[in-house]
């Protein structure tokens, strides 16, 4: 159910075209309480399976490269992440796996599905550099909310989702 709720969020890219990043980010998070709910495998597995379905029905292949190039997994793999220390070095790799994620999907976008030029610049300026700070600022408040959500929230989840399919 958890994976047909994150095939959901994905298609509902196609009609909600605002939740162009928003929406990858809520699938990977139901993906991750399948995974405290599951386990790793039942967890990949429906991150495999979300990740075919988005890339053939997703109308926005770009909400569909950063499910699959780093949103749908990373909830699931940051606490490999916060093993390291110092944190500024466990910051840092979170940072380079973000941003190598980011330019993979804006090569793809632009020369694999051959997106012009034009739709990376306003007013005459190049904007891939400016968005990328930008999608890094928003990313580290996306992996504070996800402590914060994994500190007061996730048991609570767990509890209500392990209730309703128990039935």
């Amino acid at each position: 159910m958890i994976s047909a709720l994150s095939v959901v969020l994905m298609f509902s890219s196609n009609i909600i075209t605002v939740g162009l990043y928003i929406l990858p980010a809520a699938a990977g998070t139901a993906l991750y309480i399948l995974r405290l709910i599951s386990g790793k495998s039942c967890a990949c597995s429906a991150f495999a399976a979300v990740s075919v379905l988005s890339l053939l029905f997703c109308t926005e292949k770009e909400c569909a490269l950063f499910f699959i190039l780093f949103l749908g997994y990373y909830p699931m793999v940051r606490e490999q992440f916060h093993k390291i220390k110092p944190k500024i070095v466990s910051l840092a790799l979170k940072l380079v796996l973000f941003n190598a994620a980011t330019v993979l999907i804006y090569w793809i976008m632009r020369f694999v599905f051959l997106m012009p030029a034009e739709e990376f610049e306003m007013f005459g300026i190049e904007l891939p550099l400016i968005f990328l700070v930008l999608l890094n600022i928003v990313f580290l408040l996306y992996d504070r909310t996800l402590t914060l959500y994994e500190k007061r929230y996730a048991k609570k989840v767990i509890q209500i989702v392990t209730k309703l399919f128990k039935n």
